[in-house]
């Protein structure tokens, strides 16, 4: 079950209280900032040829780690950690079931989409640098933390794991 962050009063949004971060977020990709953002990420001028994780800056793991302490204080996302996490361990625990599999548990699409859409709003509030690697990073550790893969954010097998799949998008010095 998909639960949104909104109350429906219009506030700003806060890291601290996300209340409107989709109408900000709306907002924010109506800009100028954002469209040039977007294309700089994807295809840097003259650079086409090679991957565009090789070209999109990259964040400090401090703010891999606010990201996810920010979406962890959000109670309203806990579900949707959850849901995430039973969806990964059903696949976990019957590894040889098919993607066309009746019993194969669907993708959390939407879930994973709506977290990209907040850690998409959190990166244009912060003034960030566009970063897939850096978002799921963030997204992951937070569900990972939530639901007692880690014990915190700095645990050493989080900050290895993200070491190793996002070396790509994260600064570790």
């Amino acid at each position: 079950m998909l639960l949104l962050c909104m109350d429906g009063n219009n506030r700003m949004a806060d890291f601290d209280d996300i209340t409107g971060w989709e109408e900000e977020l709306f907002a924010l990709k109506q800009t100028n900032r954002w469209i040039k953002r977007e294309a700089r990420a994807v295809f840097p001028p003259g650079k086409e040829t090679r991957s565009a994780y090789d070209y999109m800056p990259k964040w400090h793991v401090s703010e891999v780690k606010a990201l996810a302490a920010m979406l962890l204080k959000q109670e309203c996302l806990h579900e949707t950690f959850r849901e995430i996490h039973a969806k990964d361990e059903a696949i976990k625990k019957n590894p040889d079931l098919s993607e066309w599999h009746p019993d194969y548990p669907p993708r959390p699409h939407w879930e994973m989409q709506y977290l990209e859409n907040i850690a998409t709003w959190y990166l244009l509030k912060k003034d960030l640098p566009y970063n897939t690697r850096a978002l799921y990073a963030g997204i992951g550790g937070a569900i990972g933390v939530f639901n007692n893969q880690f014990k915190n954010l700095e645990d050493p097998e989080l900050l290895a794991r993200w070491q190793k799949t996002s070396v790509r998008g994260i600064l570790f010095k």
